[in-house]
């Protein structure tokens, strides 16, 4: 629940693999809940309206919030590409900035590029608010390579 919290206000843990290895121990120990304590009503009530619908979310997390490339652009910026999922054009681009150590805070969203294996970006351009790159992918969405895009970057 914490970690939804996070993610829903832009927060993600530093790390390629942290937030898997955290879902993997909430699944076990959730298996091993299941498996060791025996059968009660109050055992049916929370995995019925608690535990399965977290087990679900922690599931499809590991699943199609993957983090593929992770390209540093400035001192505490970076471009993170994740997994688009199910219904995705294709892969995630994510602007984060380093806040608190250990969190990356997201400034910048797209899911529209219709890009799919990306394997490169570069900035091209920087100005105070605006920032250009260039996006090297696989080509298989007929769309020029390497993909050209810009975007602003309004501070709140």
């Amino acid at each position: 629940m914490t970690f939804f919290l996070f993610s829903y206000n832009g927060f993600r843990l530093k790390g390629q693999f942290t937030f898997n290895i955290i879902a993997i121990l909430f699944i076990s120990i959730t298996i091993f809940y299941f498996v060791i304590f025996k059968n009660t009503i109050f055992k049916v009530l929370i995995t019925t309206f608690v535990l399965t619908p977290l087990l679900v979310v922690s599931i499809f997390t590991l699943l199609f919030g993957q983090k593929l490339k992770e390209f540093d652009f400035d001192n505490n910026k970076k471009i993170i590409v994740t997994n688009g999922g199910f219904l995705s054009c294709g892969e995630i681009v994510h602007i984060t900035e380093t806040q608190f150590l250990i969190f990356d805070k997201e400034i910048y969203y797209e899911s529209s590029l219709c890009l799919q294996g990306i394997e490169k970006i570069e900035v091209e351009k920087k100005y105070n608010s605006q920032i250009e790159f260039l996006i090297y992918h696989d080509g298989k969405m007929d769309s020029e390579n390497p993909y050209k895009y810009e975007f602003d970057i309004k501070k709140e």
